[in-house]
Parts: C-alpha cells; structure tokens; sequence
C-alpha cells in the first residue's frame, strides 16, 4: 500500500480542483473504505461532518469525529462541542497525544459556515498528517438561487472560500456590499465546477481578506473584493 492516499504535496496548499457538489468527497470516502480495509491501524477523524448525506457508511470506517450533532456510531470517537471552541481541540490534542496523530482528515463543507474558518484550519494541521477540504467555489457562491434570489449563494455560510498564491483566502460574505463584479463569476457557475477541493499535507496556509477587517469603507473594501475575488487559483482548473 503506497504512503499516499492522494497526490498531495509538502508543505504547501497546491493540489487543488474543482468538482460536482460532493464528487471528490465521495472519491476520497470511498477510497479511505479501502485503506482501512487493508490497513486497520490507519486512523481517520472527520471534523465537522457528523450529519452526513453523501455515504451513507461513513462511520463504519472513520475513528473519530468532531461536532456538535450526535453521531450515533459506537465505534467512533466523538469529541463533540463547537469546533470553534478551543476547549474541544485541547480535547482532540489530549487523545492525539496520548494515541498519536491521525493519519487523515475529512472537513468538507464545513469551514465556509462557522464563525473562524482560520482557527480551525489552524488546529486542524497538528491533530492530523494530511487531509481533504472541501467547500462551494467561489462561482457557486456568487450565484443567486436561495431566498428569492435575494442574496447570493448559500444563505447559512458566512464565507467565501478560495486558494490564491497556494494559501486558502478567506471573503466575509456581506451581502450588503453589492455589485455586478459578482454576477461576472456567477456565470461561470456550472455543476462541474460548483465544489473548490483541496489537499494538503502538513500544514494550510490560511488568511482572510485584508486581515479581517471591512474597511476603511464600503467602496474601498468592494474595490480590494474586486481584485482578490477576481483571479485566483481556481480559474486555472
């Protein structure tokens, strides 16, 4: 069995794509049934993931997962609570510790809804050696199709995720701050390109916009969305 689940690279967010909602999650699922088949001692936590709709064994073959909801498994670990919640992670480290890192992380769909998408990529590199994210790109959160059309992309999420100069850039989703700009990467929203995946080894590099802060004002900050949103990483996939 080769060490690598997937082609991913040290040290930096470069093995990146885009997909149908949920089609490299399946494919790395399906995969990690597989691994854990031939390799038992293989151990996988999901963070985030503990209503799952797209495989339907998942907890069959993962050891752990951290979320608020029940997971319902007894064979899994479950460290359950915020995972903004640095109480919880100093819970997963204590386990890490004492049982060594996880060989693999799931977190799809989920750092584009909680309230710091940094700090959780940032606990996530020291409890495993590598793993998948997964999030809606960058066109399908700039479409309108929920609430009317009132808004624009996922009502719930609170950030728009993409992978600029090999890092994870991070885009507060204000809803106030409007303009055409948007509806330019909206038309470039088809099902095959709808999901941004990323697999890193290491580390994950993680900024948001501007350091976090919408300002000075509005045109400035629609102006610095414009030329960061504009051209990233993903529009040579």
């Amino acid at each position: 069995m080769p060490r690598k689940l997937l082609p991913t690279l040290i040290n930096m967010l470069k093995e990146i794509g885009l997909g149908a909602i949920a089609q490299r999650k399946i494919a790395v699922l399906n995969l990690l049934r597989e691994i854990k088949k031939k390799r038992p001692d293989y151990t996988i936590i999901d963070i985030g993931g503990g209503k799952e709709k797209h495989v339907d064994d998942k907890f069959d073959f993962i050891d752990a997962c951290a979320d608020l909801r029940d997971v319902n498994h007894k064979d899994v670990k479950h460290f359950r609570g915020n995972i903004n919640d640095p109480y919880l992670w100093e819970e997963i480290k204590q386990y890490v510790e004492a049982n060594g890192k996880f060989n693999y992380c799931i977190c799809t769909h989920t750092l584009e809804d909680i309230a710091f998408p940094s700090y959780v990529a940032s606990q996530i590199q020291t409890i495993a050696n590598e793993g998948i994210i997964t999030v809606p790109s960058k066109y399908r959160e700039c479409c309108r199709f929920e609430l009317n059309n009132l808004i624009r992309g996922y009502s719930h999420h609170r950030w728009i995720l993409t992978v600029k100069n090999n890092s994870i850039l991070a885009f507060p989703k204000v809803n106030l701050i409007e303009d055409p700009f948007f509806d330019v990467i909206a038309k470039k929203s088809l099902p095959i390109n709808d999901e941004l995946y990323i697999l890193w080894e290491k580390e994950i590099p993680f900024k948001i916009i501007n350091d976090d802060w919408l300002g000075p004002n509005p045109p400035t900050c629609l102006e610095m969305y414009k030329r960061e949103l504009s051209v990233t990483d993903e529009d040579n996939k």
